[in-house]
């Protein structure tokens, strides 16, 4: 490689030539550690967002707490079953968890769910 007097280090189309390229020497090593954890994150980001966007919409709707009304009461009065109170406890867990509690006037989040049909259709064969 030639310089002149006025230059300091390669001209650009040295840099373009393959001796260059070839004769240079890495200052470091490729960092292959960095590199896989680098995709291995992008990965994991990758396979949370399509749960993220697979997962299925809950529908609410509203409810004002009067005074005396528990979770159960509730769950009671939208779905016929005491027993569902976490439902709509972990729908409002934020706002219950904060408050300790039901308080009259406060708005919560009554989760719709999904009816099952538990009548299955008997499929009857003659042998």
């Amino acid at each position: 490689m030639q310089h002149t007097a006025n230059t300091i280090g390669p001209t650009p189309t040295e840099k373009l030539s393959l001796r260059y390229i070839a004769d240079a020497e890495p200052s470091q090593p490729f960092p292959w550690f960095q590199f896989f954890f680098a995709m291995l994150s992008l990965g994991i980001i990758m396979i949370g967002a399509f749960f993220f966007f697979q997962r299925e919409q809950t529908q609410f709707m509203t409810h004002r707490v009067n005074p005396g009304e528990t979770l159960r009461t509730l769950a009671s009065q939208y779905y016929g079953d005491a027993n569902q109170w976490k439902v709509i406890f972990l729908a409002n867990r934020k706002k219950l968890m904060a408050k300790q509690g039901l308080v009259p006037g406060d708005t919560l989040k009554i989760p719709i769910l999904e009816k099952k049909d538990k009548t299955k259709s008997a499929t009857t064969s003659k042998t």
